[in-house]
């Protein structure tokens, strides 16, 4: 029965990552077309315009994200888990609306505080338009994901990535709109987006008010609206803080660098943190089963995990090598930093099950905005006298800090008798913790080889890294894994001797 959801689980990440790297791998396809259709000043103001989509989203889903999925798996009948999503729809329909109007009202100083010395207000109220459609899709999506229809979640997100993408070449390169075509082509996605997505729910759908479902969304949501903000200045505040120091474009344009290289590891743990929501919420009714069920999946995800994240480390410089220009290299230390930084995203989802049984999600915002805080001030003291790397040290500290204070929080609160206990092996996770960090500490250490022993030394380093971690794994999880190997190996034989 373990096997078989964990099973579930791996599935479900693995088809949300590929959908993931479809979106990515489309984005970065288009990307130099318009290089020759828009100026920088153009994707200065989209800049601008995401911003805002940003600050409106978080502020006008009112936490639902979390709080669709706590009252969704409240009750297992389905009329319950109908109603949660109907009762979503209408709170983001009226919030998207009030949204409209109040930035109609104000849209002379939102465009001010944006755009001090030019006028792009038709730009703000197409790009609240397409806020409004996006927030209302919320319910559906998170639906497809809370039924565990990864195919379908992934074929409608493929189709509604290509449309927007089609768009976007027909009004910028065909059209020769420029920005404004630019933001016409999302407007008219995000609607589609939207259409797409509600076919499969309609339904399901009911525009009867439930004042209690309502209630419960808005006490279980509300509270998270500062957590989503100060994740967004852990996401994005080194940003900010390596622009105040010297030679600033030059030290934030390496950074950008090296956020890039470093994001196919936030795709991955992107995609096992979509997998992962539904997935132990479908437990909330059988709690005790999923107790080693989660002390499993902190183990394998910290140890796959983390040898996942050393890559970056390993082959960092020898990418950094092939496709950069050598005036970035200095960046690619901060890679692998990043990579460890995300990893630390996933352990905290991981963190999370006991709070959601326990229905007290909203304490995650002070854990959050705690981190936040101290995580600015720790940014600024690190770059300060380190540069980009410390930026990229700093990102960890604020991960790990929000880490360790979710895991003494649900040490304190079991201890209360309020959060159900999860025994984790903290033999092996320690153990391979040290491993990590001695590794990390060699690699920035003896990396001084020439490019021609680059790739020898990188292979040697992670299959000794490996070795070590399926040591680490029980004798049946070793065979478990080895024959999993082996049932591969041999299926890919099969087919490579029926072509």
């Amino acid at each position: 029965m373990l096997r078989q959801h964990l099973k579930r689980l791996i599935k479900g990440s693995l088809i949300y990552g590929v959908g993931g790297f479809f979106t990515k791998f489309i984005s970065i396809l288009i990307l130099p077309l318009f290089t020759f259709y828009l100026t920088p000043k153009d994707y200065g103001v989209m800049s601008m315009l995401n911003f805002l989509v940003i600050f409106l989203s978080t502020l006008f889903s009112f936490g639902l994200g979390t709080a669709i999925g706590i009252c969704y798996f409240d009750q297992k009948d389905e009329k319950h888990k109908n109603q949660t999503i109907s009762q979503a729809f209408i709170i983001l329909f009226f919030g998207s609306l009030l949204m409209l109007i109040l930035g109609i009202i104000f849209i002379e100083p939102i465009n001010r505080i944006l755009f001090p010395l030019d006028n792009y207000k038709k730009l703000i109220i197409l790009t609240l338009v397409g806020t409004a459609f996006t927030n209302i899709l919320t319910p559906f999506i998170l639906k497809l994901q809370f039924e565990e229809n990864q195919k379908r979640f992934i074929i409608l997100s493929a189709v509604s990535t290509f449309t927007a993408a089609l768009l976007s070449i027909l009004f910028v390169i065909l059209f020769k709109k420029g920005i404004a075509g630019m933001v016409e082509a999302k407007l008219i996605s995000n609607i589609l987006s939207f259409l797409i997505f509600l076919i499969p729910a309609i339904q399901v759908i009911s525009l009867k008010v439930n004042l209690l479902g309502i209630k419960n969304l808005f006490r279980h949501g509300l509270p998270m609206i500062p957590s989503f903000f100060a994740l967004y200045i852990l996401q994005q505040g080194n940003f900010y803080i390596l622009a105040h120091q010297h030679n600033a474009l030059d030290a934030v344009g390496l950074y950008a660098i090296a956020v890039s290289f470093a994001s196919p590891m936030l795709l991955l743990v992107s995609a096992f943190q979509t997998a992962w929501l539904p997935f132990f919420l479908s437990f909330s009714q059988k709690q005790q089963e999923a107790q080693v069920l989660i002390s499993r999946v902190m183990k394998y995800y910290v140890l796959f995990g983390g040898l996942i994240s050393l890559l970056f480390y390993l082959f960092a410089k020898p990418m950094f090598a092939l496709l950069v220009n050598p005036n970035f290299y200095i960046a690619y230390p901060v890679v692998g930093l990043i990579a460890t930084a995300y990893l630390l995203i996933g352990i905290f989802s991981i963190l999370l099950p006991s709070m959601y049984y326990a229905k007290e999600v909203k304490y995650v915002t002070y854990i959050q905005t705690l981190t936040a805080t101290l995580f600015v001030f720790m940014s600024f003291l690190l770059t300060l006298k380190l540069g980009i790397i410390g930026a990229g040290i700093a990102l960890i500290f604020g991960y790990l800090l929000m880490d360790i204070l979710l895991i003494l929080w649900n040490k304190l609160r079991f201890r209360q008798h309020k959060y159900l206990p999860i025994i984790y092996a903290w033999r092996q996770l320690l153990t391979f913790i040290g491993m990590y960090i001695l590794f990390v500490i060699i690699i920035f250490k003896l990396h001084r080889f020439s490019k021609s022993t680059e790739l020898i030394y990188s292979f040697t380093m992670f299959s000794l890294i490996l070795m070590l971690s399926i040591f680490l794994l029980s004798k049946t999880e070793r065979n478990v894994f080895i024959n999993a190997i082996k049932i591969k190996w041999n299926s890919i034989i099969i087919s490579k001797k029926t072509l």
